[in-house]
């Protein structure tokens, strides 16, 4: 009888101990929660997106039909119709394709890993994962720009009849310093976080230079379109349109890209998405730049 209730109060014992071990790590794991609320902050592991599957395809295929919906819809295309110039509508055709498969790639990348943050996943994000976040928000945040930029030209009514469009020259100056704007915060954010190598990270340290010399130069250029448009500033607007920071980013890209091949480093789809889709669209800039410049029949573009 002794020894019942001995082994009766052992057992209690027992229970009250696993139950405050069980306490113990409970608010452990909400106060991991709570330094780690950020979805996109830090984790010792990687983030694991979910597998490739036709959905994302579909996905991809639907937002490409409604970006090119809107280009339709801001007149982007309109010209093409009525042009009798078999080189520029190739070259813009191929240029408005590309720019559709990108925007919707990016979109879709971005979606995917919010998606999943928001669904609880874990994980560190790889540099690809980054590019498709911070693109995918530079998108929207272009359209949005686009878009009012167009409506405000519309409304003043200052490109009906003059023979070279300057407001169109302005808009688009505007609208890159926006961006620039945007892009140094959001890259930023991704050096910072980033936990992989060094090249990686230059990667983003190199956008914010670039983003900050951009912001500079459009602005400034902007300034010396408002003070002679016909001669210093148009030649400002085309000195500032050279890819310089598109070429200093691909050539980081191919050495970043040609190291983790040659080290063998493993990465997932929703990484080669990010790499890829900026890769292709640095080189569609350079090529699409000395196209305009160089070669005539484009000239009009």
């Amino acid at each position: 009888m002794f020894s019942t209730d001995n082994d009766g109060r052992e057992d209690a014992r027992e229970d009250a101990r696993a139950e405050a071990e069980t306490a113990d790590g409970q608010c452990a794991s909400n106060v991991a929660a709570a330094t780690t609320a950020c979805p996109f902050a830090p984790s010792p592991e990687l983030f694991h997106p979910p597998r490739l599957g036709i959905i994302h395809l579909l996905a991809w295929t639907g937002i490409a039909a409604i970006y090119l919906k809107y280009c339709a819809a801001m007149g982007v295309f309109d010209f093409v119709a009525d042009s009798t110039n078999t080189v520029q509508w190739i070259v813009t055709i191929i240029h408005g394709l590309i720019n559709t498969l990108v925007v919707a790639a990016v979109i879709e990348g971005g979606c995917v890993i919010l998606l999943a943050k928001m669904r609880g996943s874990k994980g560190t994000l790889q540099p690809g994962h980054w590019m498709l976040v911070i693109s995918s928000i530079l998108t929207i945040a272009s359209i949005g720009c686009w878009t009012l930029g167009v409506f405000i030209k519309d409304w003043l009514e200052v490109t009906a009849d003059i023979e070279y469009p300057g407001a169109d020259l302005y808009i688009y100056k505007m609208y890159y310093i926006c961006l620039d704007i945007l892009a140094i915060p959001l890259c930023l954010i991704a050096a910072v976080r980033l936990k992989d190598a060094f090249r990686w990270r230059l990667m983003f340290w190199a956008s914010i230079i670039t983003s900050v010399v951009g912001c500079m130069v459009n602005t400034a250029v902007v300034g010396l379109m408002f003070i002679d448009f016909t001669t210093i500033g148009y030649h400002a607007w085309i000195v500032s349109e050279y890819p310089i920071g598109s070429i200093l980013m691909l050539i980081l890209f191919s050495a970043a890209v040609l190291i983790d091949l040659l080290s063998r480093v493993k990465r997932d789809w929703l990484h080669w998405l990010g790499v890829v889709s900026s890769i292709v669209l640095h080189v569609w800039g350079i090529i699409y730049f000395f196209l305009l410049m160089f070669v005539p029949a484009l000239s009009d573009v």
